[in-house]
């Protein structure tokens, strides 16, 4: 085991989860009262060479794992590792080397085998002449909860999304389209490719924005959401039609944050709606042309009842 007795007085042992102006100096303080104070820490410590082998443990280290402490100094930092990060050592171990410090995730197995994901804040330093690594590893379960519940809920509004008819595009501030759901694809042939990355400003022949942008800047200048109907638009694909929507602009500390844009394709309504406008004029043409009719049927049943009074 390493001892902090040998440890020189320069070095100084950083403490991440403690203030940075924190330190201890090896021969100022007592190598007891050292190791006490570093089994008090809740962050796992781990000293040990460049093939991995431990020097040096602290209580959480092997306590967390479901060690004794004379268990997990037998064994090697590879042994502890799962397969899917004990692959990266050696990658490791060179950034290490070459840069004197790195952070990186990884996950230990515990001793029933089940899996702890943690975050690495790993130092080389040299005593006598050989290399060694401080690690301080952080149990990252609860943030890793907190991400898989994010992207489960990411996935499921997604999911939403794509099986909506509503087309939705998603802009960023500087009006560069993020997202594009399958909604619009559906709704227009316009590929997902063709949106992406482009910017809404002038990012697109005028045919396509002419009645689009003037809104999308209204909307952006007065921070406010604005409805637009059935307004007549020539999509990227080349397919002429009308569309209905919404511009929301995304505000934070009341600064623009990008746009969400919502299109539904009523150009089918707007061909229906013509179609019944067309309809009445004929209808109106025929009620006047049946009204004009009738009006004659009468005249020429006075004009019949005039002649048979003269007889």
């Amino acid at each position: 085991m390493i001892s902090f007795d040998i440890i020189p007085k320069s070095y100084v042992i950083i403490l991440p989860s403690l203030m940075p102006e924190f330190y201890i100096e090896s021969k100022e303080i007592a190598a007891e009262q050292k190791a006490m104070f570093l089994d008090n820490i809740a962050d796992s410590i781990f000293i040990h060479d460049e093939k991995g082998t431990f020097l040096y443990i602290n209580e959480a280290a092997y306590k967390s794992r479901g060690y004794s402490k004379e268990e997990l100094l037998r064994m090697n930092l590879k042994d502890l590792d799962v397969p899917e990060f004990a692959k990266n050592i050696g990658h490791r171990m060179e950034e290490l080397l070459k840069n004197g410090a790195v952070i990186f995730e990884s996950a230990h197995f515990k001793k029933d085998k089940t899996v702890i994901p943690i975050e690495v804040n790993a130092k080389l330093f040299e005593i006598g002449g050989k290399k060694y690594i401080l690690s301080l590893t952080r149990d990252i379960t609860e943030r890793k909860k907190a991400e898989n519940e994010i992207n489960n809920l990411k996935s499921f509004y997604e999911l939403i999304l794509n099986n909506i008819r509503t087309g939705i595009i998603v802009t960023n501030r500087e009006d560069v389209i993020t997202y594009a759901n399958n909604g619009l694809v559906e709704g227009d042939g316009t590929a997902k490719q063709v949106l992406l990355g482009k910017n809404l400003i002038g990012g697109f022949e005028l045919r396509t924005t002419k009645f689009l942008e003037p809104l999308y800047l209204k909307a952006k200048s007065e921070l406010k959401p604005i409805k637009f109907d059935v307004i007549p638009v020539v999509t990227p694909s080349g397919k002429q039609g009308y569309f209905s929507g919404y511009y929301i602009p995304q505000i934070k500390d009341n600064k623009f944050e990008g746009m969400i844009i919502t299109l539904d394709n009523t150009t089918l309504e707007k061909i229906a709606k013509n179609q019944l406008e067309e309809h009445a004029e004929e209808m109106e043409k025929l009620n006047n042309i049946l009204v004009g009719r009738e009006m004659k049927m009468i005249e020429l049943k006075k004009e019949l009842e005039n002649i048979k009074k003269v007889k």
